[in-house]
C-alpha cells in the first residue's frame, strides 16, 4: 500500500507541474482557513453539528460546467493524509456518566488502527457527537456519488430526462448499464438509481457527461467544503467530518419532496449491504459505500425519532473482510451509545 501511495503522490506532483500548481486561483471564500496543502483545518465538532444544510432557492442558476476550468485538485487527489492522531474517541454533549464505559470500549476498538480508521457520529436532533480521526483524509472512492446525485436532483431537472450510454461512458466491458448495448437510452431515474444502489461507475460517468461537475462543486462550496471535482479527475479525497456534512445535507433533502424521497429510496438496501446496514438490520437506513484498493468506507443516515449520521472511513492494508467486521462493530457500538 505504501508503494501505491508513493506512486499516487508522484502522479499528483506530475499533474500539478503540468497544469501550473496544485491550487485553485478562484476558489470561493470558505468558512474556515485553508492550510498550505489546501486541507481544511476544522476545529472541534461545531463544523459538523452546527453546519446548516445548503439552501438552493433558485435551482436553475447553477451552470453544469464552470467557465473557468478547474485544472488541479485542492484535495491532492486520493492520497491518504492525516491530521493530528486521536488518542481516544472524542465526544461532545455526551457528558452523563452512563456514556463513559461504552465510549471507552469504542476507543479500545479503534485505537489499534491509528489513522487507518476515522469516523464521525452525529445526532442530528441534539448535536451530540463522537469522532475519531475525523480530519484524516482517505481516498473517497464511490462515496462521492451520493452528494453528486443529490446535487443533480436538487436542480429542476426531471427524473424523466434522457441520458445516452455512449462508448466513452462505459467503465468496462462488464459494466454496461443493465446489460444494455452502447448507445442505449435511459432516464435519469434509472441512471441515478443504478449509480447509488449498485454503485455503477458507468452510471456515474453518464451523469458526469450529461450534467458536468458544476452542480456538485456548487453544493460543495455552499457547505463550506473544498472537495471539488474538475476536468482531470472525477473522484477525490474526503475526511469523515466532510462526509458527515454532506450526509446531513442529504438527510434534510430526503425528508422533503418527491425527489428527496427518491434519493432516499436509491440509498436504501444497496446491492452491497455488508457494512452498517448489516450491523443494524432493523433500522431505516440510507447509505453509500466506497471501495478502492485497501480503502473501504460506509456513510449512513439512520432515521428514527432521533436520526443520526455515521460516517466510517478506513484504509487498513490487506485486511479484506476484517474491515467489514470492524465497520460493523463500530456501527453496533455507536448505535448502543445513541440509544442510551
Amino acid at each position: 500500500m505504501r508503494k501505491r501511495r508513493i506512486i499516487r503522490g508522484l502522479i499528483c506532483i506530475s499533474l500539478c507541474a503540468t497544469f501550473g500548481g496544485c491550487g485553485y486561483d478562484e476558489l470561493p471564500e470558505l468558512t474556515y482557513p485553508i492550510s498550505t496543502e489546501s486541507e481544511p483545518q476544522v476545529s472541534g465538532e461545531s463544523t459538523v453539528a452546527n453546519q446548516n444544510p445548503s439552501e438552493q432557492t433558485d435551482e436553475t442558476t447553477v451552470s453544469p460546467i464552470y467557465t473557468t476550468a478547474v485544472t488541479s485538485n485542492p484535495q491532492a487527489g486520493v492520497e491518504h493524509s492525516t491530521g493530528a492522531v486521536a488518542a481516544e474517541v472524542i465526544s461532545s454533549g455526551l457528558t452523563d456518566e452512563k456514556y463513559s464505559a461504552p465510549i471507552a470500549e469504542l476507543s479500545e476498538l479503534v485505537k489499534p488502527y491509528g489513522t487507518q480508521v476515522g469516523f464521525v457520529y452525529l445526532d442530528i436532533t441534539t448535536g451530540n457527537s463522537l469522532e475519531y480521526n475525523a480530519d484524516s483524509r482517505y481516498p473517497g472512492a464511490s462515496l462521492v456519488k451520493a452528494p453528486f446525485v443529490k446535487s443533480i436532483l436538487a436542480t429542476d431537472v426531471s427524473l424523466d430526462a434522457e441520458l445516452v450510454m455512449t462508448e466513452d461512458t462505459v467503465n468496462s466491458a462488464s459494466e454496461l448499464l443493465l446489460g444494455k448495448p452502447v448507445d442505449s437510452v435511459f432516464t435519469l431515474e434509472t441512471v441515478a438509481r443504478q449509480t447509488l444502489k449498485n454503485s455503477s461507475n458507468t452510471g456515474y460517468n453518464m451523469l458526469l457527461k450529461q450534467f458536468g461537475y458544476g452542480h456538485y462543486n456548487s453544493l460543495t462550496w455552499s457547505l463550506g467544503l473544498n472537495s471539488i471535482l474538475g476536468d482531470t479527475w472525477k473522484y477525490t479525497g474526503f475526511t469523515a467530518r466532510q462526509m458527515t456534512v454532506y450526509f446531513k445535507d442529504i438527510y434534510y433533502y430526503t425528508i422533503n419532496g418527491e425527489k428527496g424521497a427518491f434519493l432516499k429510496e436509491c440509498m436504501t438496501n444497496p446491492s452491497y449491504n455488508e457494512l452498517i446496514g448489516k450491523a443494524l438490520p432493523d433500522c431505516d437506513i440510507a447509505q453509500k459505500y466506497g471501495y478502492m484498493d485497501d480503502a473501504k468506507h460506509n456513510c449512513a443516515i439512520v432515521y428514527g425519532e432521533r436520526p443520526y449520521i455515521l460516517c466510517i472511513m478506513t484504509e487498513v492494508e490487506g485486511s479484506g473482510g476484517a474491515t467489514d467486521k470492524l465497520i460493523r462493530d463500530i456501527a453496533v457500538r455507536v448505535s448502543e451509545i445513541h440509544g442510551l
